[in-house]
C-alpha cells in the first residue's frame, strides 16, 4: 500500500547565550507574522526556493517571551503581531490551538481503519524542548510555563561536554523522523539555554495525482532558465478561485482537517505582490472564497531542504533589544546568574510534495453529492509553470503550519 504523499517538517532553535487586554486571535497573528517573515526573507535571499514554519518559529519566540520583560517583551510581541497581548493570554490560546491541531480527526481514523487502511498515515507533531546549562538556576515560573503551556521537555545539561550536542541533535532527528538530523554544531560553557521546536507533518492527499499523468514540462524559473520538471496533472473538481493578482487552488489532505493552498501569480504579477497584500484578515478571506470548479491543474513535484539564520530578519521586523547584551531584558528567565540575550535563531526545514496517496483517499473520493442536472460552466486551467507560493494549513484552527516559495522545482538544497 502506498503511504506517503507529502512530508513536511521544520525546526527552529533559539539559542540564548551569555556575554557581559484582550488577546488577538493567535492563529490570525501567527499567519500575519508568517507572511511578514517570508516576505522579509525573500527580499534578501539568493535561494530559488524558501520554506518556513511560522508555527515553529513563533513557538520558540513565545516560550522565550515568558522570560522577557519591558521593551524586550513589547518588541517580541509586536513582531509576532500580538501587540498589547499579555503572555498569559498568549500561552492559553496557544495551548488550546496546539491541542486542536494535533488531535486526529476521529471520523478520518475510523473510516481509514474500516476500509482496510490499517493505521492512518497522517501525522502532525509539534514538540518543544528546553535545554538549560546545569550551572544556571532558572526562574521556576518560566520553566513551569514552558512545560505546562508548550509541553516542553526540560533538561539540565552539561554544556561543556560534546555529548550534550549529540543528545540535542538526537532529539531533533527523532522528532523529525530523521529528516533534520542536526540543529546545532557546538555549545560553549558560557551558553545558557537552547529552546527548540520541531514541527513534523505527514499526510496523504484526499485525491492523489495519478503517476501516469506526470509529464516532463518546462518551468520558467526565477533565474530566467526553463528547466524541465516533473509536472503532475489532475482533471477534477477542485476548490478554486481567481482574481486580478493570482489563481489559487485548494488541495485537501485525507484527514479533512488540513489542506495545501497553491497561489500562482498572474503573468503580469509576482510572488512579492501576493505577499505584500497578505495579512491575517486577507488570508482568512482567501480561505473562505474557494468554490468547487471543474478544471485542469498542473503542479510540479518538488523536494528541498532550506536553512536560514533568522537574527537579521527578526531585527528588521522590530525585535532589536533581545539580541543586545546591553539592552536585552530576560529578567523573568533566570533566577540567579548572568544576563541572557538571544545569540542566534536557527531555522531548518524540509518539504516533499509528490503524487502519492493512500486507499483512504480513494474511499473519501468516492463520496458523491447531487442531485439535479449540473449547470454549464467554463473549466479552469491552472498551469503552475512559474514561481509560486504555497501554504500548508490546519483548517480547523485556520493556522498556517508551513509556507514557502518555489522558484525552481529542480533545486533541492538551500542555505541562506
Amino acid at each position: 500500500m502506498k503511504r506517503i504523499s507529502s512530508i513536511v517538517l521544520s525546526i527552529s532553535a533559539l539559542l540564548m547565550i551569555h556575554q557581559p487586554s484582550l488577546a488577538k486571535d493567535t492563529s490570525d497573528a501567527n499567519n500575519a507574522f508568517g507572511f511578514k517573515m517570508l516576505s522579509t526573507l525573500k527580499k534578501d535571499s539568493k535561494a530559488d526556493n524558501l520554506f518556513i514554519s511560522p508555527l515553529s518559529i513563533s513557538q520558540v519566540m513565545k516560550m522565550a517571551m515568558n522570560g522577557a520583560a519591558g521593551k524586550t517583551l513589547q518588541q517580541m510581541a509586536s513582531v509576532l503581531q500580538l501587540d498589547g497581548t499579555d503572555p498569559a493570554s498568549i500561552n492559553k490560546q496557544d495551548q488550546q490551538m496546539l491541542a486542536a491541531i494535533t488531535t486526529p480527526n476521529a471520523s478520518f481514523v475510523k473510516m481509514f481503519k474500516e476500509n482496510g487502511g490499517g493505521d492512518p498515515t497522517f501525522k502532525l507533531r509539534v514538540a518543544n524542548s528546553l535545554w538549560g546549562n546545569k550551572n544556571i538556576v532558572f526562574a521556576p515560573d518560566f520553566i513551569s510555563t514552558c512545560q505546562n503551556s508548550y509541553k516542553a521537555m526540560v533538561k539540565s545539561a552539561d554544556f561543556s561536554k560534546p555529548q550534550t550536542v549529540t543528545e540535542i541533535n538526537s532529539w531533533t532527528s527523532k522528532q523529525t523522523e530523521g529528516k533534520i538530523p542536526t540543529i546545532i554544531q557546538k555549545l560553549r560553557e558560557s551558553d545558557l539555554l537552547v529552546l527548540i521546536n520541531a514541527t513534523y507533518f505527514k499526510a496523504p492527499w484526499e485525491d492523489k495525482f495519478e503517476k501516469q499523468e506526470t509529464k516532463q514540462m518546462p518551468f520558467h524559473a526565477t533565474s530566467g532558465s526553463t528547466p524541465k520538471v516533473s509536472m503532475m496533472h489532475r482533471h477534477a473538481r477542485l476548490g478554486y478561485q481567481e482574481n486580478g493578482n493570482f489563481q489559487a487552488v485548494r488541495l485537501p489532505y485525507a484527514d479533512r482537517s488540513n489542506a495545501m493552498y497553491v497561489l500562482l501569480p498572474k503573468e503580469s504579477k509576482n510572488v512579492d505582490a501576493i505577499l505584500a497584500s497578505m495579512s491575517g484578515q486577507t488570508y482568512r478571506n482567501l480561505t473562505g472564497n474557494f468554490e468547487q470548479k471543474l478544471g485542469d491543474l498542473y503542479l510540479p513535484k518538488f523536494k528541498f531542504d532550506y536553512s536560514k539564520k533568522l537574527e537579521e530578519a527578526l531585527q528588521k521586523l522590530g525585535m532589536i533589544d533581545a539580541f543586545s547584551s546591553k539592552d536585552a531584558d530576560f529578567s523573568k528567565m533566570i533566577k540567579t546568574g548572568p544576563r541572557p540575550f538571544v545569540g542566534s535563531v536557527i531555522h531548518k526545514s524540509y518539504v516533499d510534495v509528490n503524487e502519492e496517496g493512500t486507499e483512504a483517499a480513494a474511499v473519501t473520493a468516492m463520496m458523491m453529492v447531487g442531485s439535479g442536472m449540473p449547470r454549464p460552466e467554463q473549466p479552469f486551467q491552472m498551469k503552475v509553470d512559474r514561481p509560486f507560493l504555497f501554504i500548508i494549513a490546519n483548517e480547523t484552527t485556520n493556522s498556517i503550519l508551513f509556507m514557502g516559495i518555489v522558484g525552481d522545482p529542480t533545486k533541492d538544497k538551500f542555505e541562506d
